[in-house]
């Protein structure tokens, strides 16, 4: 008998699970220098900030934190947070900004280029 298995393709959004955190802040300030941080940004072609948002959401995994997933009407800048559990034991914490860059003319755009700025931490169980 022969068993003919389809591929599957695995991403690490696999391996993240939403857990939300509560004071968040007070969560992100207590780690101080002991987390494992990383920086990087992403250029994402959107129309709006709440659809980068969106998207950002759904391609992590992750859990918005506090409420932080809808910005405000027709704010020009929007600080989210977010949180999970990768591989069932690491936590991991996300704070970013979305935010339009400046435009040098005054021509409508159909799309904004957000810049998105992550910036992350990795800690043990016992933080929180």
């Amino acid at each position: 008998m022969h068993c003919l298995a389809k591929p599957i393709t695995v991403s690490p959004i696999a391996f993240m699970v939403p857990a939300a955190v509560e004071q968040f802040d007070r969560v992100w300030t207590s780690l101080g220098d002991s987390a494992e941080t990383s920086r990087a940004k992403f250029n994402l072609d959107v129309p709006d900030i709440a659809t980068t948002l969106a998207k950002v959401i759904a391609a992590s995994g992750m859990a918005p934190c506090e409420g932080s997933h809808m910005p405000d009407d027709g704010a020009r800048a929007h600080m989210f947070m977010l949180s999970g559990v990768y591989c069932g034991k690491s936590k991991v914490l996300v704070r970013a900004q979305a935010s339009p860059p400046c435009c040098r003319d005054r021509r409508p755009m159909r799309a904004v280029r957000l810049p998105l700025t992550l910036c992350h931490v990795v800690f043990p169980n016992s933080c929180w």
